[in-house]
């Protein structure tokens, strides 16, 4: 048996302190592990030139409002409610809806992708730019207001694109077939 060490003293405290901030690593294999936890799953910056390395698919529109009549007999007008587009690529199906925002003349998108896995971004690529928003764990996604024009959409997550045909976003308030509604005027 060993004697008990004496207490430190005064004097050799701020050296002990200073020791026991040193602590050891953790196994390099937890680090990794947590390393992969706490990595994002997505990439924080749209790019659909350097998709390339990515399997791209080419969606089909399945689904379109625009352009149905009135539902029932003797209706003038459907009420106004958001144009809804589907697409579908090998699995992947992409609900979107065009809605009006609160900015006079601008549209926003709302969307869901069905799709295995979660995560991933949606970007828009169109003649003021490109922008991206993160899919949520839902796989919904909604945009800020958009501009009037013709816009590129992609869908992508760790190893696949969809990209959906161009879609041609209205000026003015939309209606219920995501044309324009025209003023009381006209």
């Amino acid at each position: 048996m060993s004697a008990a060490e004496p207490p430190p003293s005064e004097d050799d405290l701020p050296a002990l302190l200073k020791a026991g901030q040193g602590l050891t690593s953790a196994p390099a294999h937890l680090l990794a592990r947590a390393d992969a936890i706490w990595r994002p799953r997505v990439r924080t910056t749209a790019r659909p030139a350097a998709a390339g390395a990515l399997r791209r698919l080419w969606a089909l529109l399945r689904t379109d409002t625009a352009g149905q009549g009135a539902l029932a007999l003797g209706l003038r007008q459907a009420a106004a409610g958001p144009r809804q587009l589907v697409f579908s690529a090998d699995g992947v199906d992409v609900d979107l809806r065009i809605t009006d925002d609160q900015e006079p003349g601008r549209a926003s998108l709302h969307g869901q992708v069905f799709a295995p896995g979660e995560g991933g971004l949606v970007w828009l690529a169109g003649e003021t730019g490109l922008q991206s928003v993160h899919i949520d764990a839902f796989g919904e996604f909604r945009t800020g207001a958009l501009e009037p024009g013709r816009y590129r959409i992609g869908v992508e997550r760790d190893d696949w694109v969809v990209e959906l045909p161009p879609i041609e976003l209205p000026a003015g308030r939309t209606g219920a077939a995501g044309d324009p509604v025209p003023d009381a005027d006209g």
